[in-house]
C-alpha cells in the first residue's frame, strides 16, 4: 500500500470515529416524540445547551469512583419539558460503554435531580426488556444521586444483593444503566447550576403565584441605599451572601396583587457552600427555604429550616451566620416588595 493511499484510509477511519464519537454523546434523537414520551402531559420544551469542561468532569470525579470519558466533553444539551410556561421538570441523555457497545439513556428528572422515569435510547443488550420492566423503574423512580449510588459497590463496579429486581442475566446491564444515571445527575448538577437555581427559584414563584403568568424576575436587586441598609442591620460582619449571584422574582395574584417575592442566593461559609431558594410573603415573613442540593450536614439544614415563620421584628439579636443570612434576605426582600407596590 502506497503512503499515499494510508494517509486516505487513515483519513477515512478518523472521519468515521469522528462521527461516531459525535452521534456516541449526542442529544435526544428524536425530542419531539422522545421528549412527549416521558412527558404526556408537556405541550412544549426548551433546549439549555452549556458546556461540559475539564472543570466538570473533576466535579464528576470528586463523586464518583469513576468519572466522564473524555469524549463526553463538548457541548451538551439539556432539555426542559413544559406545559405551558411551567416547568414539568428535566431530560438529559448520556451515553455509558456496555457489554454490547455503547448504551445511550435519556432520563427524564425532577428539578432536585431524582430520577422521574428513563428510555434507552441505544442498546444492543437482549437484557434491556429486562431492565424496562415497570418493576425497575418503580425501584429507581425518586431516587436521587445518594440513591443511585447505594446500589452499587464501592468500587461502582457491581450491584449490591438484591437492591434492583433484576436476574443475574441483567445486572451487567443493571450496572451500565445506574452507573450512566450517576453521571448523568453530576454532570447536570456541575454545568447546568446557575440554569438549575433559576428553573427552581422560577417553581417556587410559580406554587406562591399559582401560575408563571404572575412571576416577574426582578431586574436589579441591590442597589446603594439598600447596601446602606444592610450595612446598618448586618454591619461588617459578612452572612455568606454572594450578591452577585442574588435573583429575585415577585408573584402576583389574578388580580395583580403581590403575593411575596422568591430569592435565589448563593451562599458560602467555612466548608459549607448552598445554592439558596427563600419565599418571603407580603407580611415580612420567611415562607420556606430550601437547598435542592443538600445542606451538607443535618445541623446546617436545621439551623435554616428554623428560620421559616420569622420576620425582622425576631432579629433582635442574630445567634449566629445563618440567623444573619436570614436578615440580609428579609432585608433584601422588604426593598424588593416595596420598590414592586410603590411604598
Amino acid at each position: 500500500m502506497t503512503m499515499a493511499r494510508l494517509l486516505s484510509l487513515l483519513l477515512v477511519v478518523t472521519a468515521l470515529c469522528g462521527s461516531a464519537a459525535g452521534q456516541a454523546f449526542c442529544a435526544l434523537r428524536d425530542p419531539n416524540r422522545q421528549l412527549y414520551d416521558l412527558y404526556p402531559e408537556a405541550t412544549s420544551y426548551r433546549s439549555i445547551v452549556r458546556i461540559i469542561d475539564e472543570d466538570a468532569r473533576e466535579r464528576v470525579a470528586e463523586r464518583l469512583p469513576f468519572t466522564l470519558h473524555f469524549n463526553e466533553l463538548g457541548r451538551h444539551t439539556l432539555y426542559v419539558p413544559m406545559r405551558k410556561s411551567a416547568v414539568m421538570g428535566l431530560v438529559h441523555v448520556r451515553s455509558e460503554s456496555g457489554r454490547w457497545g455503547l448504551v445511550e439513556v435519556a432520563w427524564a428528572l425532577d428539578l432536585d435531580l431524582k430520577v422521574r422515569d428513563f428510555r434507552f435510547q441505544r442498546c444492543r443488550d437482549r437484557q434491556r426488556k429486562a431492565l424496562e420492566e415497570e418493576e425497575v423503574k418503580a425501584a429507581l423512580e425518586g431516587l436521587d444521586f445518594q440513591g443511585l449510588r447505594a446500589l452499587l459497590d464501592e468500587e461502582g463496579l457491581a450491584l449490591k444483593p438484591d437492591v434492583l429486581p433484576v436476574s443475574p442475566e441483567a445486572a451487567d446491564l443493571a450496572v451500565t444503566l445506574v452507573r450512566n444515571g450517576l453521571k448523568t445527575i453530576a454532570a447536570t448538577r456541575a454545568a447546568w447550576e446557575g440554569d438549575l437555581v433559576t428553573l427552581r427559584a422560577h417553581d417556587v414563584a410559580q406554587r406562591l403565584a399559582g401560575t408563571t403568568r404572575n412571576v416577574a424576575r426582578v431586574k436589579r436587586v441591590y442597589d446603594a441605599a439598600l447596601i446602606e441598609r444592610l450595612a446598618d442591620r448586618v454591619g461588617d460582619k459578612g452572612t455568606g451572601i454572594r450578591r452577585s449571584r442574588t435573583a429575585a422574582w415577585t408573584a402576583r395574584d389574578k388580580e395583580g396583587h403581590v403575593l411575596g417575592c422568591v430569592l435565589a442566593t448563593s451562599w458560602r461559609h467555612s466548608e459549607h457552600t448552598a445554592h439558596l431558594i427563600w419565599s418571603v410573603d407580603t407580611d415580612g415573613h420567611v415562607r420556606e427555604v430550601a437547598n435542592h442540593d443538600g445542606w451538607g450536614s443535618k445541623e446546617v439544614g436545621a439551623q435554616f429550616q428554623k428560620q421559616v415563620g420569622r420576620c425582622l421584628e425576631d432579629f433582635e439579636v442574630c445567634a449566629g451566620i445563618v440567623d444573619l443570612t436570614a436578615l440580609e434576605v428579609l432585608v433584601t426582600a422588604g426593598s424588593v416588595l416595596d420598590e414592586t407596590t410603590g411604598q
